[in-house]
Formats: C-alpha cells, sequence, structure tokens
C-alpha cells in the first residue's frame, strides 16, 4: 500500500503547481463534511507543523480518516481544482 501513498503525494503535488490559484484545503474539506472533527485537525496541523508531511497523510497515521477516506477527499480536491482552472 505504500507505492499507492507515493503515486497519490506525487498527484497532489502535479496539481499543486498547476493550480497556481487558491485552492480547497484538504483539511478543511474534511471538516466541512463532519469526516473529522476540529480538534483532531487541529492536532494533524500540530504534527505538521512539528515534523513535516502532509496532512492526510498525518490524519491516517492518527487513525482520523482511513486510508479509503484520504483518496476519496484528494480526488474530490483534485476536481476542485481543475474544475477552476478549466
Amino acid at each position: 500500500m505504500s507505492i499507492n501513498r507515493v503515486h497519490l503525494r506525487l498527484e497532489f503535488e502535479i496539481y499543486k503547481v498547476e493550480a497556481n490559484m487558491e485552492r480547497p484545503l484538504l483539511g478543511e474539506l474534511l471538516l466541512k463534511k463532519n469526516e473529522i472533527t476540529s480538534e483532531q485537525l487541529d492536532k494533524a496541523m500540530e504534527a505538521q507543523a512539528k515534523s513535516g508531511g502532509l496532512i492526510g497523510i498525518i490524519l491516517v497515521t492518527q487513525g482520523a480518516i482511513t486510508e479509503s477516506t484520504l483518496v476519496t477527499y484528494l480526488s474530490l480536491q483534485a476536481e476542485m481544482i481543475t474544475s477552476v482552472t478549466d
């Protein structure tokens, strides 16, 4: 499964470069859809600030979301970015 994580990271980075604009933040999407609590997001953001890394992977590692949920919301995020840039 770690190969899929690397692949998702690469796709995210591509969209990040191509979308020279504000984009929906993954944590905000998850929070808005009640997939995580504000406390879970805060904890993940603290870990990100301390050690770096991608917020989605941190949330999976902390048990706040599943890998399946991460993939779903990364896809949604990518769709939102590409629909604005088209």
